[in-house]
């Protein structure tokens, strides 16, 4: 074959020859600079880095919580962290497996002794509350008997006038523990009391619970101590880690009661140390990857470099990704694109190498190989990348930004990977075959048949084609598919067809977003706190700010890349109408907190209560700050504020009040010397770890009330919002939604569009495209339906993701049948089948197996993120090599799209299967 006759551009043409004479030149020099774009990367920037901010910055409620947060920074008075400690509560969650009440005297003591660990580290004494939390330069830990059962019965217990102290954990007596039980404790339970919270029955509890709380004067001193109590009580709970297992997830007991206990310091500690600890077991998806490589392209030194090719793709595509793009934000989720491109780089590498041994069997012209190898390999793995890098990339217009993100990262990664694919592979591969090969190395028995190669009459002979890898498909596949291929395609739809039935049951979250194993000890206080108290404490139900003075934010999207809040280049847009010097606009800010306050909805919305906001208690009162400055103002004058005409005096009566009253200080905000801003707080009948459906029934009531002020409000009071983290965690499910409604609906026309391309034929593109929707059908129909997962973060980044991986084989075997055609020769469909099952069902087959591998190593992980997506990778690959070996393959032989006779077919159906 002349090299003329290989049909290629002239600038390819003229990149190959320089390629073919300079190999050690291009060789050095793209490996030197991937070297290069290595250290930049790495040097410049931390790898892990922002703030894993997981909320859509457009969603309505993201820019009302903004709202309040940005302004509360701009206050012209705002504390300083040197004067006030870091806080964080510690929860304690004691049961047992008897049938009887777990307040006996000895459990109590328990109780206290596993308290004491924490105050141990109060640098005051060890009473219950002998500081205040607030107070700098020195560690805190105090309790109130409305938060703790262990507080609550030992000081009521006490004499009078006498504080309980945990430096005495005594022995209680039994028969005034069961008086005071009787008499005081279960009536109060019963009642609606903060006791009802510590409990799980008025009666006989099994379950109860202690809250305490401990403050330093810096973050990193209050996770020293932390970390000190949590050796301590692992000890003490006989708490022991296991083989890739954090201790949290063993048994915690003490003197015969389970224990759970979490803060959240602890929980960002422990996630902290699971990321490395689970990234851990990226060595062992390397060293399958390797070994599998080495295996099957039986060459050290191609295994050796290609693998560095593969791992450093992710650093060449993190400097496009920092340096280039400026995007900084990279958390623990970006780094599960190192898994994913082990397999899609490997795919790669095995199209290449299978290319380049193929070449020999009817080419002994190195440039003419090269070129055959260049040509097919570029064309094939074109279509693969550029459908996966499109799923991903659309993946990255998610509005939330950490998802956003790591879609941005794995379509550069998987484009480096495809720049290699054309640079230095080539040159790599012909260092390969002219210093270590010989032509026994390359399995190519078939030298001595280039005589049968084909002619300009006849396509080359299928015996010709057979070879070492492809052996099995020869004498085991194609007989099997063409005697089977109408039942296997029937199985292929009825597979299919399940799998659109299982999708319908898809649900939303119900519970939080669950990162940690089902045994994991603060997965379980998920589980407890969601099903198992009487009652919550006030923190346990959703705070809402409604704050007047700002209009909106003017959102700079790009600048959220950074990851970093003290980056965001956002502004603050304030409503310059307002003024609550005026009269009118103090009436009605003092109206809608009566509004609110009096509130009513039915037990159905209101999950079992009557009114909208949760009723004030001895420990729990609502905050409405115009109605209390009204009230402070009138002591102080003598006079209604409503009949004040003095708005000097009215902004000095306001100073004084925040300086009097610092717990308005976040409430009430003077900036630029104007005060620009006025909240409210109240708390809802809605628990925190509501799910959406419920959160919804609450944001809509609060928008009708807001609306119904608005219509009657005056000007200088007119526009006012509400805020809530619970209700951005809402806006946050719908935009998962959204993301995989918005993802599938572009990225199935664009795979359309690639198989069209790569096959030539509408026909082929439209069963191709089929045998994706099936995958990605059946693949997320089994984890909704059988596994019962819900559409979180993991499940909303792999339905898009799922659909350029299903690509892959797809196109590998339509793009092979259709060259088979085209190129080689072969008019029937049966032959072209033939030729594309022997040259491209080994190189799909090894790369399945390879992305398999890999992905099966994320079973070892703790973090569930990492196990979802180990499951959603091999459930994608084992269904990818089935509806593309076993369903497209068979489906293109069936119908009659290329003008075969049927008597023809027919006959070579009959033959290949004997």
């Amino acid at each position: 074959m002349d090299s003329d006759t290989i049909k290629m551009s002239s600038c390819r043409r003229a990149y190959l020859r320089n390629l073919q004479r300079n190999t050690c030149y291009h060789f050095w020099g793209y490996i030197a600079l991937i070297l290069l774009c290595t250290v930049a990367a790495t040097q410049r920037y931390e790898i892990l880095y922002g703030e894993n901010d997981i909320s859509d910055p457009n969603a309505p409620a993201k820019i009302a919580l903004d709202s309040v947060s940005f302004a509360r920074d701009m206050f012209d008075t705002v504390a300083s962290e040197e004067d006030s400690n870091e806080q964080d509560e510690f929860v304690f969650a004691y049961s047992w497996n008897k049938n009887s009440d777990i307040l006996t005297a000895n459990n109590l003591q328990a109780f206290c002794e596993i308290e004491k660990v924490v105050f141990d580290q109060t640098d005051f004494d060890s009473t219950i509350f002998s500081c205040n939390p607030e107070e700098a330069n020195q560690t805190c830990v105090v309790t109130l008997p409305d938060v703790s059962i262990t507080a609550f019965i030992y000081s009521g217990m006490a004499a009078m006038n006498e504080t309980f102290s945990y430096d005495d954990c005594y022995l209680l007596n039994e028969t005034a523990l069961t008086v005071f039980k009787n008499t005081i404790f279960f009536p109060l339970v019963a009642l609606e009391s903060p006791q009802r919270g510590l409990v799980d029955s008025d009666t006989t509890p099994t379950l109860v619970r202690s809250l305490i709380s401990i403050s330093s004067p810096t973050l990193e001193d209050l996770q020293e101590k932390e970390k000190e109590i949590e050796k301590q009580l692992f000890d003490l709970l006989g708490m022991e880690a296991g083989f890739g297992s954090s201790p949290y997830r063993g048994d915690a007991t003490y003197k015969g009661l389970d224990v759970i206990f979490v803060s959240d310091v602890l929980v960002e500690i422990e996630f902290e140390g699971l990321v490395p600890t689970d990234f851990s077991w990226i060595l062992g998806s390397i060293l399958f990857v390797a070994i599998w490589m080495r295996v099957y392209t039986r060459s050290t030194f191609l295994t050796a470099l290609c693998l560095f090719y593969i791992l450093f793709s992710v650093m060449v595509g993190m400097f496009v990704y920092k340096l280039i793009l400026n995007i900084l934000f990279f958390d623990f989720i970006h780094l599960l694109v190192v898994f994913l491109i082990l397999g899609i780089g490997a795919d790669g590498v095995f199209v290449v190498v299978d290319a380049w041994k193929q070449s020999k069997e009817f080419e002994k012209d190195e440039f003419n190989r090269l070129a055959y190898t260049y040509n097919r390999s570029a064309a094939t793995v074109f279509n693969t990348s550029f459908t996966t890098m499109f799923a991903f990339a659309v993946t990255g217009l998610s509005a939330l930004v950490p998802i956003s993100t790591f879609g941005i990262f794995a379509a550069i990664c998987i484009g480096v990977n495809y720049v290699f694919i054309l640079t230095v592979i080539p040159a790599t591969i012909l260092i390969w075959h002219r210093r270590y090969c010989n032509d026994d190395d390359e399995e190519t028995e078939s030298i001595s048949k280039i005589q049968e190669a084909k002619t300009e009459d006849e396509p080359r002979s299928f015996e010709s084609l057979v070879s070492g890898n492809n052996e099995p498909f020869e004498k085991y596949y194609v007989p099997f598919v063409l005697a089977h291929r109408k039942k296997l395609v029937a199985a292929g739809i009825a597979l299919g067809a399940l799998g659109m039935f299982g999708i319908t049951n898809v649900s939303q979250l119900t519970k939080p977003e669950q990162f940690l194993p089902d045994d994991h000890m603060f997965t379980k206080y998920i589980d407890v706190l969601s099903d198992s108290f009487l009652g919550g404490q006030e923190d346990e139900f959703t705070q809402i700010t409604v704050f007047w003075g700002i209009d909106t934010i003017e959102r700079d999207i790009f600048s959220h890349y950074s990851g970093v809040v003290e980056d965001y280049e956002d502004e603050l847009i304030f409503d310059d109408a307002f003024d609550p010097a005026d009269s009118a606009a103090q009436a009605a800010m003092i109206s809608l907190c009566e509004t609110l306050q009096n509130a009513t909805c039915t037990t159905s919305d209101c999950l079992g209560r009557t009114t909208l906001l949760l009723p004030e208690t001895v420990s729990y009162q609502a905050t409405c700050s115009m109605q209390d400055f009204s009230d402070y103002f009138e002591a102080k004058e003598g006079s209604p504020l409503a009949s004040n005409t003095n708005e000097t005096l009215f902004y000095a009566r306001v100073r004084e009040f925040v300086e009097e009253n610092p717990s308005y200080s976040n409430l009430i905000g003077f900036i630029g010397g104007e005060l620009k801003f006025f909240a409210s707080t109240f708390r809802l009948t809605l628990p925190i770890l509501a799910i959406g459906p419920e959160k919804e029934v609450y944001e809509e009531r609060l928008e009708e009330i807001m609306k119904q002020y608005e219509a009657s409000a005056p000007a200088t009071a007119k526009l006012v919002n509400f805020a809530s983290a619970e209700f951005v965690q809402r806006a946050v499910e719908i935009a998962l939604v959204d993301t995989v409604v918005r993802g599938l609906l572009i990225t199935f026309p664009v795979v359309f569009a690639v198989m069209i391309y790569a096959t030539r034929n509408a026909y082929l593109a439209f069963i191709s495209v089929l045998a994706i929707l099936f995958i990605v059908m059946t693949v997320l129909g089994f984890v909704f339906s059988v596994l019962e997962w819900e559409l979180g973060i993991a499940e909303s980044i792999v339905a898009i993701m799922i659909v350029g991986l299903s690509v892959d084989y797809c196109v590998h075997l339509g793009h092979m049948f259709t060259l088979a055609g085209k190129n080689e020769g072969y008019k029937k469909k049966i032959d072209r089948f033939h030729f594309a099952a022997l040259t491209m069902g080994p190189t799909v087959l090894a790369g399945g197996a390879t992305t398999l591998g890999a992905g099966v190593f994320l079973f070892g992980c703790q973090i569930t993120f990492f196990n979802k997506m180990g499951v959603l990778l091999t459930m994608t690959v084992c269904c990818s090599l089935f509806f593309s070996l076993f369903f497209l393959m068979p489906a293109a032989t069936l119908f009659d799209f290329s003008k075969d006779s049927e008597e023809e077919n027919e006959k070579e159906v009959k033959n290949a299967s004997l």
